[in-house]
C-alpha cells in the first residue's frame, strides 16, 4: 500500500474512475477483486457502474486490433465485474440492461469491446489475450443464463460462431480434426483447461436458452432459431467436439467427469436437437465414444451420466447410428448406468433408450 486509505475500496474505485492510465487502471481493478473477498461489505454502492462505464470508454479501445496494455487493463475489469456479479444482483441487471440496450442503438462500445475479447486476435494466434477470453466468457455467462432477451441479442451479433471458432483455434490451431491440428500448449495469462472451459460453458448457456420469438408459431417445440438456420453452427460443434476430445483422450485422459465434459455434451446435445444435419455431425466426429467415456469417469455422479445418456439418445435418430453406438460400447455403458441408479426414473428410461438406439431392429424392421 502507498498510504492509510491508497488500498480501501473506494480508492481503488476512485483509480478505476479517474485514471486514464492502463497500468494504474490494471492494479485498481486487481486491488479491488482482492478487496471483494476481505471486505465485500465495504465495496462501494457505485463500484459496478464505475467499472461498466470505464470498460466502454477505455484507454485504446477505439484502436484494432486491440493493444495488449487495453487487452489487459480490459481483463481485469471483466475479473473483478465478474465477481462483483456473484454478489449483486444490480451489477448483473446494469450490464444486462445495457447490452440489450447497444442491440437497438449506434453506440455499442460494450458489445464491440466483448465480441474483440471473444474473436480469434487480428494477426496473432488464439493462444493471445487468453485471460481476457475467459473472463469475457465468463462475465457473459454470468448475464445471460436465465435472460431470453440477452442471448437473442447476442446472437444476433453472432456471439456463438466467435467462441466456437476461438475454442477451435485454441485446441486444434483452427483444424476439424485434433489429429492433423497443431494446437498451442499454453496461452499467457491462462492454461488450455480454464480456457476450454469458459468457452463451452458459455456456449452452453447461449443454446440452452429459450428464443423469445419461439411463441411466434403454433407449435413452439418446433421452432428454430435464427442463429441455427442462417448462421453456421458447424464452428460451434466442432470446438465443442475439439475440445472434449482433447480433454478425454489428448490430456493424459481425465480421473472425473468434470463441467468442461457435462457443458459439453448438454451444448452437443442441444444443437443435436436443433439440426438432424448437425447430430449426424456430431455422430460421425466420434460423438458415440465421447459420450460413452463421460458416461464411465461419471461413476455415480448422476447428472453427467444423466446428460451422458441424453446426448447419446439425440445423436442416434440416424438409420445406421446404431453401428457407431454399438461399437463405441453405448449398449454396455448404459446398462451399467441403469445397475448404478435403480432408483432414477430418469436415468432408466433413457439407459433404456440407449440400449434400444444400439440395436439394429429399428432398421430392419422387426418387432
Amino acid at each position: 500500500a502507498k498510504g492509510d486509505h491508497v488500498d480501501t475500496p473506494m480508492a481503488m474505485v476512485q483509480a478505476i474512475e479517474d485514471s486514464h492510465d492502463l497500468p494504474t487502471i490494471c492494479w485498481a481493478a486487481s486491488g479491488l477483486t482482492c478487496l471483494l473477498h476481505t471486505s465485500p461489505s465495504e465495496i462501494p454502492a457505485h463500484a459496478a457502474a464505475v467499472i461498466v462505464q470505464r470498460f466502454a470508454q477505455l484507454p485504446g479501445a477505439e484502436r484494432r486490433p486491440l493493444p495488449g496494455a487495453a487487452r489487459e487493463a480490459a481483463s481485469a475489469l471483466l475479473g473483478v465485474l465478474a465477481e462483483l456479479m456473484l454478489i449483486s444482483e444490480e451489477a448483473c441487471a446494469l450490464l444486462r440492461a445495457r447490452l440489450v440496450a447497444e442491440a437497438a442503438a449506434k453506440d455499442r462500445a460494450w458489445t464491440l469491446m466483448l465480441m474483440e475479447l471473444v474473436a480469434v486476435p487480428a494477426g496473432e494466434g488464439a493462444h493471445e489475450g487468453g485471460a481476457a477470453f475467459v473472463h469475457a466468457c465468463r462475465t457473459l455467462e454470468l448475464l445471460v443464463r436465465g435472460d431470453e432477451e440477452l442471448a437473442k441479442a447476442l446472437h444476433q451479433q453472432r456471439l456463438l460462431a466467435a467462441v466456437g471458432q476461438r475454442l477451435l483455434a485454441g485446441t486444434t490451431g483452427g483444424e476439424r480434426d485434433l489429429r492433423t491440428g497443431k494446437a498451442p500448449e499454453e496461452l499467457p495469462g491462462t492454461s488450455w483447461q480454464p480456457f476450454a472451459n469458459a468457452a463451452v460453458v458459455l456456449i452452453d448457456a447461449l443454446v440452452s436458452e429459450q428464443d423469445p420469438d419461439r411463441f411466434s408459431i403454433a407449435n413452439p417445440e418446433l421452432f428454430r432459431p435464427v442463429w441455427m438456420r442462417y448462421h453456421r453452427p458447424e464452428p460451434v460443434v466442432d470446438g465443442c467436439i475439439a475440445a472434449l476430445e482433447r480433454s478425454l483422450f489428448r490430456e493424459g485422459g481425465a480421473m472425473v467427469a468434470s463441467q468442461l465434459h457435462v457443458a459439453g455434451l448438454r451444448a452437443l446435445t442441444q444443437l443435436a436437437r436443433l439440426s438432424k444435419d448437425q447430430a449426424e455431425r456430431i455422430l460421425l466426429s466420434n460423438g458415440p465414444s465421447i459420450g460413452v467415456e463421460v458416461m464411465r469417469l461419471a461413476g455415480y455422479h448422476e447428472e453427467a451420466t444423466s446428460v451422458s445418456l441424453v446426448f447419446l439418445v439425440q445423436i442416434s435418430g440416424g438409420a445406421f447410428a446404431h453401428k457407431g453406438l454399438k461399437a463405441a460400447g453405448a449398449d454396455v455403458a448404459a446398462k451399467t448406468a441403469a445397475t448404478r441408479f435403480p432408483r432414477s426414473q430418469a436415468v432408466q428410461d433413457t439407459a433404456a433408450k440407449v440400449v434400444a438406439a444400439c440395436s439394429d431392429l429399428k432398421v430392419t424392421g422387426r418387432a
